[in-house]
């Protein structure tokens, strides 16, 4: 089940949900680690209150206020590196045929990044599999006659899949072209 992004800190739920990601069990404990780390939890009118227990109720309320938009941008951080990291297959390396049934049965577009150490040797798409797909695989990744990419030590090969492109509807369109209107049918 993934999260929800926080919309109103005032919540019991995303009270708690804020409370479990910075490691608190209070309202007064997260305002006390914020303050600790430099964060201004009063705005230049609530400074003028002079009841104490009002300026404590206002810097909760405004722990909540700054911890959501701290949830929500981590939450998001890691929706995207999951996304990212699912399209992402790791190719073995070495003898280059070890890689020829994945690369033979591929339906969509990929893309292949040669990596040594974290850094970019080469990258190339191949359009489709079959025979085609993998004569152009072993073209792409060999360096001269004898020697290919994946031999070399710390290489990492990376297959990114495609997403496919939904089909949907051809939409009518229609505009008033002198006297009469034309309709037309879109090229999808």
């Amino acid at each position: 089940m993934t999260q929800r992004i926080i919309k109103d800190p005032t919540t019991q739920t995303s009270k708690r949900k804020i409370n479990q990601s910075f490691n608190v069990k209070t309202g007064n404990q997260l305002a006390l680690q914020l303050l600790q780390q430099g964060v201004d939890l009063l705005t230049s009118q609530q400074l003028k209150i002079k009841n104490p227990k009002l300026i404590r109720k206002k810097q909760i309320e405004n722990a909540y206020k700054y911890a959501k938009d701290i949830f929500n941008s981590n939450l998001l951080n890691k929706r995207v590196e999951a996304k990212r990291k699912s399209n992402i297959i790791n190719l073995e390396t070495g003898v280059i045929w070890k890689n020829y049934k994945t690369i033979k049965n591929l339906k969509r577009y990929v893309l292949i990044k040669v990596l040594r150490n974290g850094k970019p040797l080469t990258e190339f798409t191949l359009d489709k599999g079959g025979n085609k797909g993998w004569q152009d695989y072993v073209n792409k990744m060999q360096i001269n006659s004898d020697t290919f990419f994946s031999d070399g030590d710390n290489i990492e090969i990376q297959m990114i899949q495609s997403k496919p492109i939904k089909k949907t509807k051809p939409i009518k369109q229609s505009f008033k072209e002198g006297k009469f209107n034309c309709v037309l049918n879109s090229i999808l």
